[in-house]
Formats: C-alpha cells, sequence, structure tokens
C-alpha cells in the first residue's frame, strides 16, 4: 500500500516538473520573440545589429527573416501553451482525483 502511494506521489511530482519544464520554455521563447521583435524595429529604423552585420543580403530581406522566425516562434508558443494546458488539467483530473480517493 505504501508503495504503491509512493509511486503515486513520484508520478505526480513527475508531472509537475514537466509543467515547470514547459513553462519555463514558454518563458525563453518570449524573451526571444522580444529580442526579434527589438531587432525587426532598430533594422527598420535603419540600424544594425550583430546578425544583421554577418548577414549578405539586404536589411529589408533580413528583416523577412526575422519576421519569419517571429511567426515561427509564436506558433511554437501555441503548441506549448496548448501542451501546458493538457498537463495542467491531466493533473487536475487524474492525480488530483486519485489523491482525493
Amino acid at each position: 500500500m505504501l508503495r504503491i502511494e509512493v509511486r503515486e506521489i513520484d508520478g505526480f511530482l513527475e508531472a509537475i516538473s514537466a509543467r515547470d519544464q514547459i513553462e519555463t520554455k514558454k518563458q525563453q521563447i518570449k524573451i526571444e520573440i522580444r529580442e526579434t521583435e527589438a531587432d525587426v524595429a532598430k533594422i527598420a529604423a535603419g540600424g544594425k545589429t550583430m546578425r544583421s552585420m554577418m548577414f549578405k543580403g539586404t536589411p529589408d530581406q533580413f528583416k523577412l527573416i526575422l519576421e519569419g522566425e517571429i511567426t515561427l516562434k509564436n506558433k511554437e508558443m501555441e503548441s506549448y501553451e496548448a501542451l501546458g494546458l493538457f498537463v495542467t488539467e491531466l493533473l487536475a483530473d487524474q492525480e488530483i482525483n486519485s489523491f482525493k480517493a
């Protein structure tokens, strides 16, 4: 009986850890989006960034690449948000109810 409860607690802690990792990844992506948006604004204003100095094309081409990166990062963020909701609902539905029983 005690072993079963320990395994249930371990499973619950693993699920919470997975949820925390998802939240951490979401925060990293948000930071990346903000930094990329700042680079786009800087290039649009005629400035240069470290990445743009290494780019061989025109500033407009580089700006388009950065905007594409932002779009991809936003889609990635949506995926992590959906995954986070799924894990949270799974925790609430299955794990927490098993502790109440």
